[in-house]
């Protein structure tokens, strides 16, 4: 399976039971000692950007960044080491799930060092100074949530296959001789009914590639996952996105 930095699915992230640290350079720093420096951080700053997919810390990882205020962005946590501070930085649409997540993070990256948590918007002057000074950084005037969507997939006397969108979607609307897919806003879900044919079968994670290929986002077939789960058998992943289960 093809996964892209950045874009790793929420099945990758739990792998690290949310201790995914991506470091620039890949060199000593991606090994065991996580306070060995190389030649491009020789002046001890280092700055990582902090993301969590969910309220789940397993769903958190922290990624190195150019160390300028231009990397900043006001939906996320970063955190900043310096060899004199350490600061955890939260952007005003940041959630506090990735607040806690950059603690956590801080004891791997800076242990035993003292920290400060700073709001957007009331940073000290030695916080621009680290980052070579303040300048503009993205501040998106709405931050983008993808609310989980259901399908229910039907195949046509043509043969052709159809996928009708299911609004305020329960536990009820899933049927048994039928495919239905359930898009989480990461990963898609074909769900196979017990008494569903095999050409419906056959077409649903066909019918799952285009849809996430036709997707106006960053996501495609390439870069996201899609699971097939049977009727009687879903996991959590599937079964919390319905408020009836």
């Amino acid at each position: 399976m093809r996964v892209v930095q950045g874009q790793e699915p929420r099945h990758f992230l739990r792998m690290f039971g949310g201790n995914l640290i991506i470091f620039a350079g890949g060199k000593a720093s991606g090994f065991n000692n996580v306070n060995d420096r190389d030649e491009y951080d020789e002046d001890g700053v280092r700055l990582f950007r902090v993301r969590c997919l969910s309220t789940d810390k397993r769903d958190s990882r922290a990624e190195q960044v150019e160390e300028k205020a231009g990397s900043l962005s006001t939906d996320d946590v970063f955190i900043l080491e310096s060899k004199d501070n350490c600061w955890i930085w939260k952007g005003k649409e940041s959630t506090g799930e990735e607040a806690g997540a950059a603690k956590e993070f801080m004891q791997l990256l800076c242990p035993g060092r003292e920290f400060q948590e700073v709001d957007e918007g009331e940073e000290p002057t030695s916080f621009w100074e680290v980052l070579g000074g303040q300048e503009d950084y993205a501040q998106p005037d709405y931050k983008p949530i993808l609310s989980p969507r259901l399908f229910h997939i039907r195949q046509l006397i043509s043969g052709r296959s159809r996928a009708i969108e299911i609004f305020n979607f329960n536990r009820q609307d899933l049927v048994s001789d039928d495919v239905m897919m359930l898009d989480t806003g990461r990963e898609v879900l074909v769900w196979l009914g017990t008494e569903a044919t095999s050409e419906e079968k056959s077409v649903s994670m066909k019918m799952a590639e285009q849809y996430l290929d036709s997707d106006p986002s960053y996501r495609d077939s390439s870069n996201s996952l899609i699971l097939q789960c049977k009727e009687g058998a879903e996991p959590s992943l599937f079964t919390s996105f319905f408020q009836d289960w």
